[in-house]
């Protein structure tokens, strides 16, 4: 899909103030975070993003006109202030990557107050509040960055001090003595009522310091090693997927990897759990995972999936969250160019022919619906184009639902089959009963 090429990245500098942060934005459904300074969360982050949030931004990028902005709304003058950087790159229509990139002072009243909806939309689209700690309001963060003009003041009179009796000086200090004892006393009783904990501050700083970090926590098609894996947020209802996690700031015991945590998984439909798991782990490994297998039973919808890992040595935990959805399964097809086929799967791909050659095409395809008599109710176009002209149409359907195959067949000649160019076959299959489509598209060459 052409969604999958775009990257949006959005980079706020924060000079000093505010918050100093960006975000990477892949169409695949993946976004990384990386905190810079003044936020909650530094480093970097990865979490996905679901088809329809970013659907939502590119229709903001197209309602906020944002390619026809200026590139560039920094002035030199009000140079050292923070600043933002946004930029996108997508394909067009035709199939080539465009780019745009935006670069303006924060609070700058002469930008276009689209571009400021549209940053803000980003970040609204994203969370990002929940990942630097507080909300982006950059007029504040301009109004804080702004120079503060020196006041000369003029020089104070200088009086000579009355001197104090004895007397005086006694009665002053008598009135701070019985003043430190009365706060001293408040103190005490405080602190025996337990109005006061001088250990509370320490012992909630360690107890945080000592919780089991999860680094990172997704949903993915596969995994291949450490943070080499399929992420995806969207799964077919009866295939396999995976929850993929990372966690550090774990306790090791003998001063090697030995450790003790438990891991529990818990995941949520409507509020209400389907599935729980419990595992526990006596190494640190570098990256753990648990299998998913949905059935029929699986209705489709969203999901939450609540990780919570347990180090049972400080019997301290921490829980993450994540959200999939389940789908129904969709219609899909192949095809593949052969020179013999023997049976269902069975057949000798080929890539180039003789011309004259007898082409069969295999065309294999499955999830289409049976009516209530347990037909099926397909129909197929095959479409042979080159570079220059259209070349072949065929067409055919199917209604008996045991046939899971099609499988094509023609012949060239050496007057509409050139043997110079690139020939590319498109089938298409339509289920008439559900209304789904699909199609694939493969090549071949003469010689």
């Amino acid at each position: 899909m052409l969604i999958d090429s775009v990257i949006v990245k959005l980079t706020r500098v924060s000079a000093g103030v505010g918050p100093g942060y960006s975000l990477t934005i892949y169409g695949h459904g993946i976004v990384i975070y990386e905190g810079i300074d003044n936020v909650k969360i530094k480093g970097k982050i990865e979490k996905p993003i679901s088809e329809g949030k970013m659907m939502a931004l590119l229709s903001e990028f197209k309602n906020s006109g944002f390619f026809s902005l200026k590139e560039n709304y920094m002035v030199t003058e009000t140079s050292g202030r923070p600043y933002t950087i946004l930029s996108i790159a997508m394909p067009s229509s035709e199939g080539q990557m465009i780019t745009k990139k935006v670069t303006h002072y924060n609070g700058d009243k002469s930008i276009p107050e689209q571009l400021n909806n549209l940053e803000n939309k980003l970040d609204e689209i994203i969370e990002s509040e929940k990942l630097i700690g507080y909300p982006v309001d950059q007029d504040i963060i301009e109004k804080k960055a702004e120079p503060i003009e020196k006041v000369k003041l003029p020089t104070p009179e200088i009086k000579k001090p009355i001197a104090k009796t004895p007397k005086e000086k006694n009665y002053k200090i008598i009135i701070m003595c019985v003043s430190i004892f009365i706060v001293i006393i408040l103190v005490l009783l405080a602190f025996s009522f337990g109005f006061i904990d001088f250990s509370s501050d320490k012992d909630k700083l360690s107890d945080e310091s000592n919780k089991p970090s999860i680094a990172a926590l997704a949903t993915a098609d596969s995994i291949i090693s450490f943070q080499n894996y399929k992420a995806g947020n969207s799964f077919e209802k009866g295939n396999t997927f995976y929850v993929y996690y990372e966690y550090e700031n774990i306790t090791t015991v003998g001063g090697n990897s030995d450790c003790d945590i438990e891991i529990n998984i818990n995941i949520l439909k409507d509020d209400e759990s389907i599935l729980q798991n419990s595992s526990t782990k006596t190494n640190i490994e570098q990256y753990s995972s648990y299998e998913i297998n949905t059935d029929e039973s699986w209705s489709t919808g969203n999901y939450v999936i609540e990780l919570k890992i347990t180090d049972n040595e400080l019997d301290t935990s921490n829980t993450e969250t994540i959200e999939f959805e389940l789908t129904e399964k969709k219609l899909k097809t192949k095809l593949y160019p052969a020179s013999e086929i023997y049976g269902i799967g069975d057949f000798d791909i080929k890539y180039i022919f003789n011309l004259g050659e007898k082409i069969y095409l295999y065309q294999e395809y499955e999830n289409f619906a049976v009516n209530e008599y347990g037909d099926c109710d397909l129909s197929f176009d095959l479409v042979v184009v080159t570079n220059k002209s259209t070349i072949l149409l065929l067409d055919d359907t199917e209604t008996n639902s045991t046939n899971i195959a099609h499988i094509w067949w023609f012949t060239t000649d050496d007057v509409m089959w050139p043997t110079d160019e690139a020939y590319y076959v498109t089938v298409y299959i339509e289920d008439n009963i559900s209304g789904q489509t699909a199609d694939y598209t493969t090549t071949f060459s003469l010689i």
